[in-house]
């Protein structure tokens, strides 16, 4: 229940509709619920069948526990197995997406380069670049700022704080709101494939950063 409460507090997953359905933060509580089951499941087993489940005068009962095991398996995430298994991962071209982002950003620029972004996962894991969370999630600063709305993880920044104090040579992965707040003459230029670099960064190779990755 604790999973459930918590998605409740924070508003939610914002992928829900993404994922098909699944609630990532509600699925740490899956394995517990899946005990349960099977805990009740045997009890009640057990008091029909008096403790002896393979008896022949029970197998048929105990082929309907099963049966019962499997359809609740089947309705709490069997459509998302099935899913899975002919369409491959829920957002996979995202992850692709980022993952050549980041071996882009790495290609084109200095170790020391620092890199904002909004996905904080595979664009600082494959650009092994120091990098700026945007969104706050691993920012003290901008996760105390007010949020803009119910977007659970994603309503929440300070880009005067983020971009124009910290002043990263590059903004990987900008939003909407990024591009307008880039675009007011802040001292970035926008390269042809969408990344953001610093005007005076002479860290970055402009070149290979403009290269399309997509």
């Amino acid at each position: 229940m604790i999973p459930c409460f918590y998605s409740i507090y924070v508003g939610g997953d914002f992928a829900e509709f993404l994922v098909g359905g699944v609630n990532r933060f509600v699925t740490p509580g899956l394995g517990a619920f899946f005990v349960l089951c099977a805990v009740v499941m045997g009890w009640v087993l057990r008091s029909i069948t008096g403790g002896k489940w393979f008896d022949e005068d029970n197998r048929r009962t105990l082929v309907a526990a099963m049966g019962v095991g499997l359809c609740i398996v089947y309705l709490t995430c069997g459509w998302q197995w099935g899913r899975w298994t002919f369409r491959n991962a829920p957002m996979l071209s995202y992850d692709i997406w980022r993952t050549k982002l980041g071996l882009v950003v790495k290609q084109g620029t200095e170790k020391d380069a620092v890199v904002a972004v909004h996905a904080a996962g595979q664009i600082p894991y494959y650009s092994q670049r120091p990098s700026i969370d945007l969104l706050g999630r691993s920012d003290r600063v901008v996760a105390r700022v007010p949020h803009t709305g119910i977007l659970p993880g994603h309503n929440k920044w300070d880009y005067d704080y983020s971009i124009l104090g910290l002043k990263p040579d590059v903004v990987a992965d900008p939003f909407d709101h990024t591009e307008t707040f880039l675009g007011a003459d802040n001292g970035y230029e926008r390269l042809e494939n969408g990344i953001w670099v610093r005007i005076d960064s002479e860290l970055v190779d402009r070149n290979v950063l403009s290269r399309a990755f997509r």
